[in-house]
């Protein structure tokens, strides 16, 4: 089944969580008090190492209609009218006065952080993904793991759950930032009314609880949450009172969490009845037994407390039951108290066509039963029963009328995916609505979510008005004023002036025009992409179309070819696509062929997941199936390395012959896939070498959430992000360097065993520590540079010495959490939340600063240190050898330092001085400016004087890219 319910990204929810548990330390960069400094001659060459920002965001702006909220997900509703947006990537809550037009922040800082408790508008956001709003107009916002309070009252403090919030700030009241471990332990109760206890913190506080990634919260009349605990499979209650009460069966004491439905488990298949007509949180993992959801996205209740569900990817409505009769429906008549039934839907199939009543069976209305759903996600209550349903992936409003003879009509939307403004029902398109409210005045309102758009009308006359966002993200303006959301990743062009980003969040990649500074999008509609039918036909989201009119799903990475055509890492639509960025000619991958400016899918079926197992490894790349393809490279002959991130397997797509070298299947044509890395159902970590101390074969090492991927000759690096190594599979003999043999797999960065925080700069790579590696590339010359995950810096290895050091970010800043800072100063000192990177031949470093919604730069260069001035050899007797000197040159900046020719002696009396060593050859790598790594070369020199006795004087110099470093040499000849 095509799976798209979630918005939140996979890779998000992995890396950010393991963000709280990687701290860091600050420690700025001391002066080098004992030596004299000394810089280019151009005196930017110090300034050129600090870091600014190059693409995004604009100014926040006040008028609604002009302001960016990519993909909204949470709309909640005041009794004044006013209207409260998540919007996830924004990493804002906002508060929208619909009379004026005006918007305005509520909670947030606009960059990502875990933010502390304190003042609500400087309180960073994680994952605003819902919001709810209380009688007194107080916003509870879920951020991530996290249910969030903000007090938005004049004057007076509020309580909730026990915790004092005063005006204008924000409480962390209930949830943890890590999420649930155990969603699945079983319940136990002490009596059948008593409150269930288990996991996630159920029956205890709702400070000690912890969910998975909910995606939807609801309050009731009586200030209760409902909380849609997505990943968690379970729908979760919170009493928010002092005293004890009594919801769907559970005796639930006051300040207390309680599971009203699921028990953990997926229901993985939309006919199976998933627990219906038992009790709601009935244990079992097997098929027909226990009560199951699958990501459900919604929760509401009626008057007589039943809770209503939207069940999204089971396809249908489910309901618990608080009253006995309650949910009527016609396949369980009787309800009892605690029990769970489908309130609306068949469950399977999914709705394929609903622009021509096929969801309701081809009639206006269908029995509720019948009618047919494609991830239903929001859902809402009116006055008189009738339940509104934000049908994702129908693009539509539906609506199910009460009663067990109740029918499930189209309430607004024509079921085309895409922006229309007209009047309800058929004269109005939408595009994955996520959420759907409805007041007591009879306006209804929409989180038209793949729009970026908050739709409102009143339900009287059905005319839909935008209320809030702009469909715009800044093509054609400078790129500094241009929206983006979650940007992951950037690379250059070959020509390493332009560059191109991973605008994640708005579902694009996105080109910056060096000469111009003009930002536009090369590939994505903005929109995000839709099912198809399985098999998917060759049109699919836009293949085989103009890459600008292709839909794509959550990228997540981007590589060039050798020609400059573009590969994607299309996530969410478990494939790998190819644009063809050339004028004229088409883009032949194996079997694939793609003409100018088209894309096309190279690797992966679209939208089919792979749960285990070979996956197509050994068959053609294009009828094999990739789990969650997060990153990938492509090597000089054109083949295509793909990080298959869940499956915890690095594959790769043969394209030219001899490809590709793997054990399992050797030899393998051009157009198939292999698998280079990673054992089948392996994820974890077994070592990169044997008991016997031998190398590992690539094909039998675990591997766990690979992730960032480059090529260098005869060699594949890869991070292994949650093994905390950069790791390097020999594509050739020496390929890893020397002595590695082929096929088999090494250390290349950081020691897997040696966890901490981040360290080892100035020493050897393979020595140092740093937390779940993600962003890899390597520059012209061969030097690999990394980052992101969890110590947010940007490190380099050196090609030639295999020493790190940090180039962006400090390693050793130890505060645990991410957030924005630095620009105009030194990158090494900045505040980063980052993840992709990529490096010119000019050692220009372009960072993925994906949480602070931005580019940013580094144009890295060598800066000198000379630790002598002078050589002075004192008095030495005429005819005799005085003992070496050594004049040391240091290289503190960020960019390896050019030595031109060697060493000279130059003078009136230069005979009489010589260069007995050097060390100062070919190039300087850039070192840290303190300890013992320091990365410095001397020249040594000794003094012989001939009579008569005097004074002799010369000049030692040392040639570099910025400019000729000259050091004097004095000395005395005696009797």
């Amino acid at each position: 089944m095509y799976l798209n319910a979630l918005t939140l990204n996979p890779a998000a929810r992995q890396c950010k969580s393991a963000l709280s548990i990687h701290p860091r330390r600050f420690c700025a960069l001391l002066a080098l008090g004992c030596c004299l400094l000394l810089a280019a001659s151009d005196s930017s060459a110090q300034a050129n190492n600090t870091i600014g920002t190059v693409a995004g965001p604009p100014p926040f702006t006040t008028n609604a209609l002009l302001a960016d909220l990519p993909n909204p997900t949470g709309i909640a509703e005041d009794a004044s009218g006013n209207i409260y947006i998540a919007s996830q990537y924004s990493y804002y809550v906002y508060k929208l006065n619909p009379t004026t037009g005006t918007l305005s922040v509520i909670a947030g800082t606009g960059i990502f952080g875990f933010g502390k408790d304190g003042v609500a508008t400087n309180s960073a956001l994680s994952s605003a993904v819902a919001v709810a709003v209380d009688k007194s107009a107080n916003v509870y916002i879920m951020d991530g793991n996290r249910i969030r309070v903000v007090n938005t009252q004049p004057s007076a403090n509020i309580t909730v759950l026990g915790v004092l919030i005063s005006p204008g700030n924000i409480a962390t009241v209930a949830g943890q930032v890590p999420s649930c471990q155990n969603p699945t332990q079983v319940s136990t109760r002490s009596s059948p009314s008593s409150v269930a206890s288990g996991p996630c913190g159920d029956g205890g506080p709702a400070a000690k609880a912890s969910f998975t990634f909910p995606q939807a919260i609801y309050l009731d009349g009586a200030g209760n949450l409902f909380i849609a605990d997505t990943t968690g499979e379970r729908i979760r209650f919170i009493n928010t009172a002092t005293n004890s009460i009594s919801v769907a069966g559970q005796l639930v004491p006051g300040g207390v969490v309680a599971t009203l439905a699921g028990n953990g488990w997926t229901c993985n298949q939309p006919s199976n009845v998933c627990g219906d007509g038992g009790p709601a949180i009935a244990s079992g993992e097997q098929l027909g037994v226990g009560a199951k959801l699958d990501l459900p996205q919604g929760v509401v209740t009626d008057s007589a407390g039943n809770i209503y569900i939207g069940d999204t990817r089971d396809q249908r409505i489910r309901c618990v039951v608080n009253v006995p009769g309650g949910c009527p429906q016609s396949a369980f008549p009787n309800t009892q108290v605690g029990e769970i039934v489908t309130y609306a839907g068949a469950g399977a199939p999914f709705c394929t066509d609903p622009t021509n009543n096929s969801c309701n069976n081809n009639t206006k209305n269908s029995d509720k039963l019948n009618a047919l759903f494609h991830n239903p996600a929001g859902v809402w209550l009116d006055s008189v029963g009738n339940l509104y349903v934000a049908d994702q992936w129908d693009n539509q409003i539906r609506q199910v009328t009460p009663g067990a003879s109740g029918m499930v009509g189209t309430f607004c939307g024509d079921g085309n995916a895409n922006f229309g403004s007209g009047t309800c029902p058929a004269g109005v398109e939408f595009y994955g609505p996520l959420a759907v409210i409805l007041d007591s005045a009879g306006s209804m309102t929409v989180a038209d979510s793949g729009n970026s758009l908050i739709r409102q009308w009143p339900v009287a006359t059905g005319l839909v008005n935008t209320i809030a966002g702009t469909m715009s993200v800044g093509d054609g303006d400078p790129a500094t004023s241009a929206f983006l959301a979650n940007p992951v990743d950037v690379k250059w062009d070959l020509t390493g002036s332009n560059y191109y980003i991973v605008d994640n969040g708005n579902n694009r990649i996105r080109e910056v025009n060096a000469t111009t500074g003009i930002i536009s999008t090369v590939a994505g509609t903005g929109h995000p992409s839709q099912w198809c039918t399985e098999p998917p036909p060759l049109s699919c989201n836009g293949d085989y179309g103009a890459a600008t009119s292709a839909t794509l799903d959550n990228p997540n990475g981007i590589a060039l070819d050798a020609a400059g055509n573009l590969y994607i890492a299309d996530s969410t639509n478990s494939a790998v696509r190819a644009v063809n960025m050339q004028q004229s000619g088409n883009l032949v991958v194996g079997s694939v062929v793609i003409p100018p400016g088209e894309i096309a899918t190279v690797a992966g079926v679209m939208g089919v997941e792979c749960f285990g197992g070979p996956c197509g490894d050994g068959g053609p790349a294009t009828a094999a199936n990739v789990d969650y393809p997060i990153s990938v490279t492509v090597d000089l002959s054109g083949n295509i390395y793909i990080a298959d991130y869940y499956l915890g397997k690095v594959r790769c797509a043969v394209i030219a012959a001899g490809g590709c070298p793997n054990s399992n299947n050797p030899g393998s044509p051009v157009g198939t896939i292999v698998s280079v890395a990673g054992l089948n159902g392996g994820s974890g970590w077994n070592g990169d070498t044997l008991g016997n101390g031998q190398p590992r074969n690539a094909d039998t090492a675990k591997l766990f959430h690979p992730y960032g991927l480059g090529t260098l000759s005869g060699g594949l690096v890869f991070d292994d992000s949650g093994n905390n190594e950069v790791r390097c599979v020999a594509l050739a003999d020496n390929g890893c360097g020397p002595g590695t043999k082929v096929q088999d797999i090494y250390d290349y960065a950081l020691n897997h065993s040696n966890t901490g925080p981040c360290a080892g700069d100035g020493g050897a790579a393979t020595a140092a520590t740093e937390g779940v590696p993600q962003g890899l590339g390597f520059d012209p010359a061969g030097n690999l540079y990394f980052g992101g995950g969890g110590n947010l810096v940007v490190r380099r290895v050196d090609a030639t010495t295999q020493n790190i050091m940090t180039v962006a970010g400090a390693c050793n800043n130890q505060s645990g959490a991410p957030g924005f800072g630095g620009d105009g100063g030194p990158a090494t000192s900045a505040t980063l939340d980052n993840i992709g990177l990529s490096v010119n031949s000019t050692e220009y470093l372009l960072i993925a600063d994906q949480g602070n919604n931005r580019v940013r730069q580094v144009d890295m260069v060598p800066v000198i240190a000379m630790f002598q001035k002078k050589l002075d050899f004192g008095s030495v007797q005429d005819g005799t050898t005085s003992s070496t000197l050594y004049a040391t040159m240091q290289n503190y900046g960020l960019a390896s330092l050019p030595i031109i020719g060697t060493p000279t002696i130059t003078g009136t009396d230069q005979q009489f001085f010589t260069i007995v060593s050097n060390t100062c050859v070919n190039q300087l790598p850039p070192g840290p400016a303190q300890g013992s790594g320091k990365s410095t070369c001397s020249v040594g020199v000794q003094f012989t004087p001939q009579a008569p006795p005097g004074s002799y004087n010369a000049a030692l110099n040392i040639n570099t890219s910025l400019g000729q470093q000259v050091v004097n040499l004095i000395g005395v000849g005696t009797n």
